[in-house]
C-alpha cells in the first residue's frame, strides 16, 4: 500500500477520479502566485505569501497552473465538481482579505481563462464573503459558515460557538439569495449535537434550498452520516471506502482536498497510475 496525501496533484486526481468532486485550498504567493496548500505556513515555519511561486514549486508545492494543466485533470473536469477554497494571508493573527481579493480573482481567473478547464466546471468557496466578491458575476461562489479568523487556530471552536447559536441559516439562505450566491456551505455543528435546535431541521433545509434554488452542503465527513443527510452537498474527509458516488438525485459527494485531511492508503498499482497522470 502507497499513501497519497492531500493538497497533491495526484491526490487531487484520485478524489476526481472516485468522487463526484474534489475541494482544494489555494494561497496566493509573494509574487501574486497561486499555489494549492491549506495552511499558511510551511512545516519549515515559511510563510506561503513571502515566497515565490517558483520558490514554492521547488519545494515540492503544487500550482494551480500545472493542476489545470494536466491533462487527465482536463478530461476527468468535464463530468466532475472542482471547488476552491480562497484562503487568506496571514499577519501575525490578523486575516488579510481585502486587499488580496481583487488579486486573487485577477489571477485565478486568468489562470482558468488559459487552461483548457470550463468556468462552468469550477465553484468559487470561501470562508470570507469579501473575498468571494470579486468572482461573483462570473462564478458560482458558496460562502461557508462559521467567519472564523483561519490565521488564528486558538479559540477557533469557542469563537465559532455563538455563530451557531446566532447566526440563522434560514436567514443566510434567504440573504444568499437576494446577493446571489449559488449556495451556502456551513460546518456540521449546524445540523448535529446541541447547536442544531437553534437552527431548521434537515427536512425544513432542504425545502427552502428548493424553494429559493441554492445549493447547501457541509462537512459531515463519514459515509454513514453522508447518507444521512443525502441531499446536501457532502464534503468528505473518510475516504478511505471509494469509490464513492451520490445516487441519483441526492447531492454530490466531494473528496475534501481531495484525499482528505489525512491522506488516504492505495494499492501501489494504482498510485503508480497516479503519478503517471501528474507529471
Amino acid at each position: 500500500m502507497m499513501k497519497i496525501l492531500p493538497n497533491t496533484y495526484e491526490g487531487l486526481i484520485w478524489g476526481m477520479k472516485n468522487f463526484d468532486g474534489i475541494e482544494t485550498d489555494l494561497r496566493l504567493t509573494l509574487d501574486d502566485g497561486v499555489v494549492i496548500f491549506h495552511d499558511c505556513y510551511l512545516q519549515t515555519g515559511e510563510k506561503i505569501e513571502e515566497l515565490t511561486e517558483k520558490e514554492l514549486e521547488d519545494k515540492g508545492i503544487p500550482t494551480l497552473r500545472k493542476f489545470l494543466d494536466l491533462e487527465e485533470v482536463v478530461k476527468l473536469s468535464k463530468d466532475k465538481i472542482m471547488f476552491l477554497e480562497l484562503k487568506p494571508n496571514c499577519r501575525g493573527k490578523k486575516r488579510i482579505t481585502k486587499e488580496i481579493s481583487e488579486k486573487f480573482y485577477e489571477r485565478v481567473n486568468q489562470i482558468i481563462l488559459e487552461s483548457n478547464i470550463s468556468k462552468n466546471n469550477i465553484k468559487i468557496l470561501s470562508f470570507s464573503k469579501q473575498m468571494l466578491k470579486p468572482f461573483m458575476d462570473e462564478y458560482k461562489c458558496y460562502p461557508i459558515l462559521p467567519d472564523v479568523n483561519e490565521c488564528n487556530n486558538s479559540f477557533v471552536t469557542l469563537k465559532a460557538v455563538p455563530q451557531f447559536l446566532g447566526k440563522s441559516i434560514k436567514n443566510e439562505i434567504v440573504n444568499g439569495k437576494k446577493i446571489g450566491y449559488a449556495g451556502i456551505m456551513f460546518a456540521r455543528q449546524y445540523v448535529m449535537g446541541w447547536s442544531k435546535y437553534r437552527h431548521p431541521s434537515y427536512e425544513k433545509m432542504v425545502n427552502l434550498g428548493k424553494e429559493f434554488e441554492i445549493d447547501l452542503g457541509t462537512n459531515l465527513g463519514t459515509p454513514q452520516l453522508e447518507e444521512s443527510f443525502s441531499k446536501f452537498y457532502r464534503f468528505s474527509d473518510i475516504l478511505s471506502d471509494y469509490p464513492r458516488n451520490a445516487k441519483e438525485g441526492d447531492g454530490p459527494i466531494i473528496a475534501h482536498r481531495g484525499t482528505g485531511t489525512k491522506g488516504v492508503e492505495i494499492p501501489k498499482e494504482e498510485y503508480d497510475n497516479l503519478i503517471t497522470f501528474a507529471k
